[in-house]
């Protein structure tokens, strides 16, 4: 794990060993802030190994890019790719989201988010394109 004063570079590791189920999760992670530009990357290795060969390995990346237009108003721009099973070809899942959000006050923000999704053809929940209004308040 590396800071600097407008960067991070690191990686993580997870370990779960449960009922005859070994998971090992490792990855790096990097951020950089330039100005009113934040840009965040991480790319983890899911490997799971049971007693009865069922091994396998998934491919989980993300990345976003954020532009502070103003003191209260963020622009973002993020892409999540998922591979659940290494081995077989075309089951990719991926998903880019383009969106804004406002803070109105210290205690609300509204958000305008379109999210562009690709899975495989039988998956139609997961080729859906989505278009989210919000409105959050914080007490």
């Amino acid at each position: 794990f590396c800071w600097v004063r407008h960067a991070v570079v690191g990686g993580s590791v997870a370990v779960n060993d449960s009922r005859g189920v070994e998971r090992l999760v490792t990855g790096p992670f990097a951020g950089l802030r330039v100005g009113p530009l934040t840009w965040m990357g991480e790319v983890d290795i899911a490997r799971t190994q049971t007693g009865g060969g069922g091994d396998n390995d998934q491919v989980i990346a993300f990345t976003s890019l954020e532009y502070w237009a103003r003191n209260a108003v963020s622009l973002r721009v993020a892409f999540d790719f998922h591979d659940p099973y290494d081995g077989v070809e075309e089951d990719e899942r991926s998903r880019l989201s383009i969106g804004f959000d406002a803070f109105l006050t210290p205690f609300m923000t509204a958000g305008l988010h379109y999210r562009s999704r690709d899975s495989v053809p039988q998956d139609v929940e997961g080729n859906a394109d989505a278009l989210t209004v919000s409105l959050h308040a914080f007490f």
